[in-house]
């Protein structure tokens, strides 16, 4: 499980902080060691400028372009924690009326979640699309939408850097089927 806070604040910004899994520790002293040897991983989501940057520490790591949420439809601000991520996912239309006349998407290239997606909260996510054109604009019912390159990026990331890193052989099949 990836715990990421997802904070708002000021005008269309977020925040989202990652914290790395628990430890065993058992110490105070152990367990100050650990935190301060531990990186932080911070990800502010720039609403306004459609980017999300990637932090360790202080150090920016990575920053993506992105769309967001349309007017009607706002991307999420507030406390927000991911608690999966899957590859290749499928995708089930929302019970909301402006899904009403969509079908069940199984994996692959026109799935509208991508290669994939990283659940942060109550039915949103971030993930992959198959829509370039809609990056870098509000053209979502409130997901953060990002180039599957992208998002096989991040999503590497984070688990590269929470400990729950995929083996190569195990990413590159990942990557080369939709199954």
């Amino acid at each position: 499980m990836f715990a990421l806070r997802y904070a708002g604040f000021l005008a269309g910004c977020a925040v989202l902080a990652l914290g790395l899994p628990a430890t065993a520790a058992t110490g105070a002293a152990q367990e100050r060691a650990l935190t301060q040897a531990s990186p932080v991983i911070t990800a502010e989501l720039n609403i306004p400028a459609y980017r999300l940057d990637v932090w360790r520490d202080s150090l920016l790591i990575r920053s993506y372009a992105v769309a967001v949420g349309l007017p009607d439809f706002p991307t999420p601000i507030g406390d927000l924690t991911i608690t999966s991520v899957t590859w290749n996912p499928s995708w089930r239309p929302p019970a909301s009326e402006w899904a009403k006349d969509e079908a069940f998407t199984p994996p692959g290239p026109t799935n509208p979640m991508g290669k994939v997606k990283l659940l942060i909260g109550n039915a949103y996510y971030l993930h992959g699309t198959p829509a370039s054109s809609s990056i870098g604009r509000a053209a979502s019912h409130g997901c953060v939408r990002m180039h599957n390159e992208d998002a096989v990026d991040l999503a590497s990331v984070l688990q590269k850097e929470t400990g729950a890193a995929l083996d190569s052989i195990t990413l590159d099949s990942l990557l080369s089927s939709w199954r």
